[in-house]
C-alpha cells in the first residue's frame, strides 16, 4: 500500500477532523441550588483535561534518572457569556451566571454571621469538602455536518454522538475572574471561573468504535455485533437515540417513544 493511499485511508476512515467548536458542557447544581442549565450555554470556552508525573532523580550507579512519584492534575477554566436582566425587564436579574459561581464560593466559606448577618473575619469558617464539590462532565461531539438520513429507515449515515467525554472529579471553584468595564467597549462580557478537582476520568464511548488496520492496509470497522446500547442525543440537532446497525455501517434511530 503506497504512501499517499494509506494516508487517504488514515483520514476517510474517519468523518472528518475534530472540530475545537463542538463540546457541551454540564454542571449540576451545586450546593446553594440554583439552575445550571442555563450555564451550558452560556459555556464558550472549556478544556480537555491533561496529566503529569511528579518525578525525582535518583542515581544509583553513572548518570541521574528521573523516576514518577505522583500524578499530578492541573485546573479547569470554563468561560461563560453573562447575561443581562430577564426579558421585560425584571430589575436587578443580570449576571446569573455570575451570582451561580459568587453564592457556590460563599458557601464554602461564608463571609457573613447568618444569625446576624454581620460580617465578620473571624467567622471565615470552611464547609468540609465534601458538602460543597460537585462533578463536571465536558463532552466533545463529532461533527455532523452534510450528515444525511432516510427517512423511510429511520437510518443516520454519518456518527451523530460523542466522540471524548471526561468527568472531572469533586470540582469545585477557586477563582472568578475581575471583569472590566469601558465606556469605549460594547463588547459582550464574559466571565472565566476556575476550578480544582481531585482527578478526572475517561467515560467509556456508547459504541464500540475501534478500528484496526492489517499490513495490508485492509480496515476493519467496528464491532459486528449489534450494539444495544443507546447513544445520547445530541444538543445540536435535538437527535434522538438511536442505535448503531453492523448490517448498513450505519446509525440507526431508535423508534420506541421517549
Amino acid at each position: 500500500m503506497s504512501s499517499i493511499e494509506a494516508f487517504r485511508s488514515s483520514i476517510n476512515r474517519f468523518s472528518d477532523f475534530a472540530k475545537a467548536s463542538r463540546f457541551w458542557v454540564t454542571i449540576p447544581d451545586p450546593p446553594t441550588g440554583g439552575d445550571t442549565r442555563l450555564l451550558r450555554y452560556r459555556c464558550t470556552d472549556a478544556e480537555l483535561p491533561g496529566r503529569s508525573f511528579a518525578t525525582f532523580d535518583n542515581r544509583t550507579y553513572g548518570l541521574f534518572q528521573s523516576h514518577p512519584s505522583q500524578t499530578t492534575f492541573g485546573q479547569l477554566n470554563l468561560t461563560f457569556l453573562c447575561s443581562a436582566n430577564f426579558a421585560g425587564p425584571v430589575r436587578e436579574t443580570g449576571f446569573a451566571e455570575k451570582k451561580i459561581f459568587e453564592d457556590w464560593m460563599d458557601y464554602i466559606n461564608p463571609t457573613e454571621n447568618s444569625a446576624t448577618n454581620i460580617t465578620d473575619n473571624a467567622l471565615y469558617n470552611f464547609r468540609y469538602k465534601k458538602q460543597y464539590t460537585r462533578d463536571i462532565i465536558v463532552e466533545h461531539y463529532d461533527v455532523v455536518s452534510g450528515r444525511e438520513e432516510v427517512e423511510s429507515l429511520g437510518i443516520l449515515t454519518e456518527s451523530d454522538f460523542p466522540t471524548y467525554r471526561v468527568k472531572f472529579i469533586d470540582c469545585f471553584p477557586i477563582s472568578i475572574n475581575q471583569i472590566s468595564l469601558s465606556w469605549a467597549s460594547d463588547d459582550n462580557i464574559s466571565l472565566i471561573v476556575t476550578f480544582a478537582y481531585t482527578r478526572w476520568q475517561r467515560e467509556s464511548s456508547p459504541l464500540n468504535n475501534t478500528i484496526t488496520e492489517n499490513d495490508s492496509g485492509v480496515i476493519t470497522p467496528p464491532s459486528q455485533t449489534a450494539s444495544t446500547q443507546e447513544v445520547p442525543g445530541n444538543p445540536f440537532t435535538g437527535a434522538q437515540p438511536f442505535t448503531y446497525d453492523p448490517q448498513a455501517n450505519a446509525l440507526r434511530r431508535d423508534a420506541t417513544p421517549r
